[in-house]
């Protein structure tokens, strides 16, 4: 039986370099270059990093979910506020 790294995948980015010069790209290192660089995302980068994911998202989309309202979260979540907001749903 032949093992496979799934978290290597094949396609070309604009976002960050190859490994060692060949296709092959790792989605976390895709993510922490991109944001390391500070670059604006876009779909582009979204869908490069979610590739392998069977999704993607149009950039008209991505504009529509950057305009709603945001939420912060206070991480870690404790077992108190876990059970808080299990009984608010």
């Amino acid at each position: 039986m032949k093992c496979f790294n799934l978290s290597f995948i094949r396609f070309d980015s604009n976002v960050a370099s190859p490994i060692n010069g060949s296709k092959l790209y790792q989605p976390s290192n895709l993510a922490k270059e991109h944001i390391d660089k500070g670059n604006i995302t876009t779909s582009e980068t979204i869908n490069s990093v979610l590739l392998n994911q069977k999704v993607s998202i149009s950039q008209e989309e991505l504009d529509k979910l950057l305009k709603l309202p945001s939420v912060k979260f206070q991480l870690p979540i404790t077992a108190a506020q876990r059970l808080l907001l299990h009984y608010l749903h």
